[in-house]
């Protein structure tokens, strides 16, 4: 059973978008930290195109593994662009089963991009390093991402 499940109907309100140079980038806060893995990647995929156009009718299995919580996140979000890239798709619920400092699984639903139904925004290429945190704060979890366009 997914820890945390994400979607563009719980997303509003989670993250906000940075202005950076010549890329772009996040600051989410979560719950959890499945949940705050959940709506990175979820911020990404709205930055990407309009995720409540993309129905989450596909699903891919996803674990990677990593040396840090703050790599396991740019691994995460990585592997999605990655994914989204070979098989023409875009994703719209991310669904979080198990999250520790160095691994993650996951389900991503999604389906194939359709130019007539799923406008494009930002080209994300990758996550980035830069600026990079994933923490905790008190009882809420922060992730800050910038990424290359």
């Amino acid at each position: 059973m997914p820890k945390a499940i994400v979607d563009s109907s719980t997303i509003r309100g989670k993250y906000s978008v940075v202005e950076h140079t010549a890329d772009i980038g996040i600051v989410v806060k979560a719950s959890s930290k499945e949940e705050v893995f959940a709506l990175a990647a979820c911020a990404m995929f709205d930055l990407m195109v309009d995720i409540s156009k993309v129905r989450p009718t596909q699903k891919a299995e996803i674990s990677v593994e990593a040396g840090s919580l703050e790599e396991l996140m740019v691994t995460w979000l990585n592997e999605l662009v990655y994914r989204a890239e070979v098989s023409g798709m875009f994703f719209s619920r991310f669904e979080v089963n198990s999250v520790s400092d160095r691994s993650l699984t996951a389900t991503a639903k999604g389906e194939p991009y359709n130019e007539k139904e799923h406008p494009l925004g930002e080209n994300v290429k990758a996550a980035t390093y830069h600026q990079l945190d994933v923490s905790r704060s008190g009882p809420e979890w922060i992730a800050k991402i910038i990424f290359d366009v």
